[in-house]
């Protein structure tokens, strides 16, 4: 989470993941998780400006250790 109010009167990021890895063979690793992301900014004048943004789904990958 990051943010804090460093721009305007919100300014706020937050990103969740949760997910297994297996290790296939000596240096290679597939990766799932389930992965979520919200960021919102506002200015908090009375002519507000800003916007939310919320994303999240399934994340697959893999990984070369060497």
């Amino acid at each position: 989470m990051s943010g804090f109010a460093l721009v305007g009167a919100e300014d706020l990021n937050g990103n969740v993941q949760l997910g297994l890895g297996h290790a296939v063979g000596n240096s290679t690793v597939i990766d799932v998780s389930w992965r979520s992301l919200r960021t919102a900014s506002s200015n908090g004048a009375s002519r507000r400006n800003g916007f939310t943004s919320n994303q999240n789904g399934i994340e697959l990958g893999l990984k070369f250790v060497f």
